[in-house]
This record gives C-alpha cells, sequence and structure tokens, in this order.
C-alpha cells in the first residue's frame, strides 16, 4: 500500500531536518537556508522573501486582471451548459 511506508519516511525526514539544523548552528547561522543561500545572489532568505514581496506586488494587478477574464468565460461556459 501507498501508505504502509509513511511514518519511516517521516521519520528519515525529521532526522534530516534535524541535522541540518545542527549542522546550521555548529556553524554559527541560524538556519540550513542561510548556509545555502550565502553564496548565492540572493545571499540570504530576508532577501529572497524581499524579492518575492517586490515581485507579488509588481504582477498582482496583472493576475487579478487575467483571473477575472478567466471567470468570466467560466461563467459563460456554466451558462452555455444549463440551455
Amino acid at each position: 500500500s501507498f501508505y504502509s511506508n509513511y511514518d519511516p519516511q517521516i521519520k528519515i525526514l525529521e532526522q534530516i531536518l534535524l541535522s541540518r539544523k545542527i549542522l546550521s548552528l555548529k556553524l554559527n547561522y541560524n538556519s540550513f537556508n542561510q548556509i545555502q543561500l550565502k553564496d548565492k545572489m540572493s545571499k540570504s532568505p530576508d532577501n529572497v522573501l524581499f524579492f518575492l514581496d517586490k515581485l507579488i506586488d509588481k504582477i498582482k494587478p496583472k493576475c487579478v486582471e487575467e483571473l477575472k477574464i478567466l471567470a468570466e468565460i467560466k461563467w459563460k461556459d456554466l451558462e452555455n451548459f444549463k440551455k
């Protein structure tokens, strides 16, 4: 069954996360994310979140507009389906 191996897999993942946390603390980082990002362009988790927030601000109006169009199309489909 699909779920028969669920618990052992969760335990392994929890151990991996704990090991990452221990490693980060031993290397004087607050999180494993900081280790992973230090050599990347973003440099820190805070920079990634800042970038994502700015991206959301920029694309949200267009997304809302496109969702309205999709909703209109769907309503028309529903009206035609009822006929």
